[in-house]
Formats: structure tokens, sequence, C-alpha cells
């Protein structure tokens, strides 16, 4: 399982660190700042894989005519559809109306499509899975969906996580999972530990990838990620680390250092590996 790094605009020379090759490109960020968007086309032509997604996780959505835009601008490996957070029914209505609209023009510059289905509780988002596949094999418009995007919202549903996705989605086999790629959009939410990220990298190791900018916003604030951190136990900068603005106030050589560190833990994690914890591990610091 590869690792995104999610970064500010002017943070992203943590993403080159980390050297997976793997990256995911918030579209707002990209429309607001040239230079991090010439800064993934870049990646892109040095042959990294790239996903645009739409910035729905931030909570501001983008018309689908201008994330087409943006997508050809950029010429990601893929983009993805706009969906709308824990709602089955309008993801499904923004999703085929993204695809109806725009797929054939992106098969035409070679841009990939990642769907992402969304619901309430588990037998919702299955449903809204279940429609997307469905989909994808009767509708040309489709003919570019390769990859399905699992959101972290997911896990905020204490009767459900994306444990159980994975789990069922593993149980229907290598027609699904080795048919299309799966990506973790985000790390955890709450108090699931990072160890989890381990956990899915050795259970299933049919997942493509996973992003997230925890490891840079705990590691400004001078916090270490373990295996057994979770996010309500990371403390955070006073001002939070908006991953769609620079971030303009002051790192520390201790936070500089840990936001490495935490950067090659996550890694390690998403290898399936558990990165040593407790006061020892502080000495990868110096």
């Amino acid at each position: 399982m590869k690792f995104a790094v999610i970064t500010p605009p002017n943070l992203l020379a943590y993403s080159t660190l980390a050297n997976t090759g793997y990256h995911l490109c918030l579209a707002q960020a990209a429309e607001r700042h040239p230079e991090y968007r010439d800064f993934y086309r870049r990646r892109r032509e040095l042959g990294d894989h790239v996903i645009l997604d739409n910035g729905a996780a931030e909570g501001t959505s983008m018309r689908a005519a201008d994330l087409f835009q943006l997508a050809r601008s950029l010429q990601p490996d893929e983009v993805v559809a706009p969906d709308v957070l824990g709602d089955a029914q309008n993801t499904l209505d923004a999703t085929e109306a993204f695809i109806v609209g725009y797929g054939k023009l992106l098969q035409i510059y070679d841009i990939n499509i990642m769907v992402v289905p969304q619901g309430r509780t588990l037998v919702e988002w299955l449903w809204c899975f279940q429609e997307m596949v469905h989909t994808i094999e009767f509708d040309p418009h489709w003919e570019n969906v390769t990859t399905f995007g699992i959101p972290k919202n997911l896990d905020d549903n204490p009767s459900t996580d994306r444990g159980d996705v994975l789990h069922i989605l593993d149980m229907v086999g290598p027609e699904l999972t080795d048919r299309f790629g799966f990506h973790l959009l985000g790390i955890c939410s709450g108090i699931t530990p990072m160890q989890h990220l381990a956990n899915f990298a050795n259970f299933y190791p049919w997942i493509r990838g996973m992003d997230s900018i925890l490891p840079v916003q705990a590691g400004i604030a001078g916090q270490l990620i373990g295996a057994n951190s979770t996010r309500k136990s990371l403390r955070y900068p006073t001002h939070r680390v908006d991953p769609l603005e620079p971030y303009l106030q002051t790192i520390s050589m201790l936070g500089n250092r840990c936001a490495k560190t935490n950067i090659k833990r996550v890694i390690e994690l998403c290898e399936g590996r558990i990165p040593d914890d407790g006061l020892s591990s502080r000495r990868e610091l110096f």
C-alpha cells in the first residue's frame, strides 16, 4: 500500500521527501496556487502516479466543468469524480452527471476516473457501491472508471468502519479486487489506532494506496505518530494546517523533524511494518 502525503502548497518538500511516487493533489489548492499545480504536473511528467481529488472532504465542492478543465490542464493519472459525504443517492447523481458529461472527454486525454461510494451506514455504502459496479458493466461512459475510493467518514459511524468494507470486498475475491484499484481516502478517524494501517496492508494487499495530511499536521505540533496513536490523541498546532492554503506560521526544528519522522513511520505502516514506539523512538529525530 503506497502513501500519498498531503501538504499545504508551500510545504511540498515533504511530499518530495516521502519519495513514494504516489500523490493526491487537491483540486481547490491546484486551482488557487499555480506553483502547487505545477509541482504535481512535474511529478506526473516524471512518471509518478497523480490523483486529482475533487476536494469534497475539504468541504468545498468544485463544479464538474471546472474539475474537468483542471484535469485537462494537470493531466493526472486519474480524477476523483464528485461525491457527497455520507449521501449515497446524491453521490450517485453527482458521479453520474460528471461521468456522462466528461467521461468520454477524459478518455481522450488518457485520464482515468476514481469513484467514491458514500452512505451513512454500511448497508447504504454497499448499495451505492453495487450501483456503481452495475453501471460500469452496462454504461460505456464509465469505461475509464478504474478505481474505487473508500472514504474515512465511514469510520465516523459507530456501527461500522472501513475494516468492515474491506473484509466484504476481500470476500468477494479477485474478480473484484484484481479488476479495480482501491484507495483509502484519509488515514483514520477518531480512536482507531494507526496500527490498523499495517493490518490493512498485510490482510488486504490489493489496496493500492492511502493519503493523509496527518503526519505533517501532527509533526508541526511536535507530536510523533506511533502504532498506538489515534487521531484524537494527537495534538495539533494552534493554527490548523489547512491543505488548501500556505502555512504561514514558523515551523520549529523539532516540528520539522517530527513531520519527517511521521512520514517515514506512516510509510512503514502502509508497508505492513510496525514502527517502534516509546521514548527510544525519539532518537530518530537527532
